[in-house]
């Protein structure tokens, strides 16, 4: 939904400053170093994992690290071919019956259905703050515009109350809440420490352990009507969780 309004004022911001002449900003010299980079193929050009920078790669290091990742089999699995249209059908049957249940109406259904999706692309973002060189990457599945994506917004919407009930819950902190300590008042507070310690996480989200039937538990306790015991809403999302797939050199 976001997107989709985002796109809708560019459009019209587009259409209202379109007859005024064009300017550009940039020299010959800046525009024709950016088509070299542009055009050249040896090379991804990729934000940094924190920080804001811009990273220049080999493609060679990029594309190894992909599928050093990858080929993580208890993470990944390869594909024969692409399971998108036999997980269209599955939605629309899950859909189909959640409005039997009056859960969502055909207006949701029209906004939560794709009827022309397009697989989800596998990335990575180069953690240059890390020692590694080449860095390693942290994985992304871009979703924009995949089967799941307006299905996420509509599950996002009644997960978001709930997750505050949760009791592992930690609200984020808040900038500039409190004054930040001297530098001096914190080298006094490790005055007289030996050990020091540092804990560095890979793929610390899905190594969380989660006790097998809490992960859903809180859900159930929404107040959607039930059918012979399934609560569609929890239904829905446990197929979200499961069919995700992506493609990786598409993109490059």
């Amino acid at each position: 939904m976001f997107q989709k309004n985002v796109e809708t004022e560019l459009s019209l911001l587009h259409e209202t400053i379109s007859d005024l002449p064009s300017r550009n900003n940039l020299t010959k010299k800046e525009k024709r170093a950016l088509n070299i980079l542009k055009n050249d193929h040896d090379i991804v050009i990729r934000k940094a994992d924190k920080g804001g920078q811009i990273v220049i790669l080999n493609k060679s290091d990029y594309v190894f690290e992909a599928h050093r990742q990858l080929s993580d089999r208890e993470t990944y699995l390869p594909l024969e071919k692409s399971p998108l249209n036999l997980y269209a059908s599955e939605l629309d049957a899950l859909l189909q019956e959640a409005l039997s249940f009056n859960i969502i109406d055909d207006k949701l259904i029209a906004f939560i259905k794709n009827d022309t999706p397009k697989s989800a692309i596998f990335h990575h973002l180069p953690k240059i703050h890390k020692k590694e060189r080449p860095p390693v990457g942290r994985p992304i599945i871009a979703g924009i515009g995949s089967l799941g994506e307006n299905l996420c917004e509509f599950i996002d919407h009644f997960l978001q109350p709930l997750v505050l009930r949760l009791p592992s819950y930690l609200r984020d902190s808040v900038n500039n809440h409190y004054p930040l300590p001297l530098i001096p008042e914190i080298f006094d507070r490790f005055k007289g420490a030996k050990v020091f310690s540092k804990l560095d996480f890979q793929g610390a989200y899905n190594l969380i352990c989660i006790q097998q039937g809490d992960g859903f538990k809180f859900i159930v306790s929404y107040r959607a009507k039930t059918h012979q015991g399934r609560c569609p809403i929890q239904i829905l999302l446990r197929w979200l969780l499961c069919p995700s797939c992506g493609l990786f050199m598409k993109s490059l």
